[in-house]
């Protein structure tokens, strides 16, 4: 009988998703990883050069954790998507069948509404990792 592989997927809800001990977190419970950067038009505003660049940005960074991933042994999917973010969130969990969702814990009020939103609209498990700053300033020098 096959294993059926553990799924998870991680939204890139800020650049704190690209972080050695994030990955490590979530790489220790995936066998596969969906990355979904999501490009959410409440947040750009009548510039299309804004929205552009922010598509590159995202492209890249869902790549590169992506490659990452690869690079650790396991399966990686990036994925880049136009919408509300708490929806698109759900509705890819759903798709993709993942067993948890894991975002890097925030402190801003944002977030808490964000992750609040998602846990109200998914029944995927909610795994929340705490990156200290410091740690994090250190990794982009």
């Amino acid at each position: 009988m096959t294993k059926k592989n553990r799924v998870v997927l991680v939204p890139v809800l800020s650049k704190l998703e690209n972080n050695a001990s994030f990955l490590e977190a979530v790489l220790a419970e995936a066998d596969e990883i969906v990355v979904l950067a999501i490009i959410d038009q409440s947040g750009i505003v009548g510039n299309p050069g804004f929205a552009v660049h922010e598509i590159k940005i995202a492209t890249n960074l869902s790549e590169e954790i992506a490659a990452q991933v690869v690079a650790a042994g396991k399966k990686a999917e990036a994925i880049v998507e136009w919408g509300e973010t708490v929806r698109l969130v759900s509705q890819m969990a759903e798709l993709k069948q993942c067993a948890a969702i894991f975002l890097v814990e925030q402190k801003n009020q944002y977030y808490q509404k964000l992750r609040q939103q998602i846990k109200e609209r998914t029944d995927c498990h909610l795994q929340e990792i705490h990156i200290s700053p410091v740690i994090f300033e250190a990794q982009k020098k």
